[in-house]
């Protein structure tokens, strides 16, 4: 790691318009690359800005120790609603409130539980028969 190398490579990338991280000098760089996991299409990314990328990992680490299988499921079921009975985007807020009902009225824990019939009866109770 020698500082006089790495701002001599910014500088040649900046010239040719390629985007600069240097991980030890965050306000040398044009992005940050965020501590991340992926569970299934779920992708959670914990940043600290470049004041130091060990908490980011860190925390990253303990989200998803403690983030239970139950999101991405939920994350099907939400999508599956999106594509088929919530509105556009411009109705977001409305979309937004009926998933924090579902989880209010403790979807995860049927999920987690496989009540079919308990999701089924907050879908009804959301959206009527059908």
């Amino acid at each position: 790691d020698d500082v006089a190398i790495n701002q001599s490579i910014a500088v040649a990338a900046e010239k040719r318009g390629i985007p600069v991280n240097i991980a030890d000098d965050p306000g040398g760089s044009e992005f940050i690359l965020p501590a991340r996991f992926s569970k299934g299409d779920l992708t959670v990314a914990v940043a600290t800005g470049g004041v130091n990328p060990a908490v980011a990992a860190m925390v990253r680490d303990a989200i998803e120790k403690e983030l239970p299988d139950q999101w991405q499921i939920f994350l099907k079921i939400a999508g599956n609603l999106r594509a088929r009975l919530l509105t556009s985007s411009s109705r977001s807020a409305y979309n937004q409130q009926v998933l924090q009902n579902f989880v209010r009225h403790g979807v995860l824990t049927m999920i987690e539980n496989l009540d079919v019939a308990g999701i089924d009866q907050l879908l009804e109770a959301e959206f009527g028969k059908g």
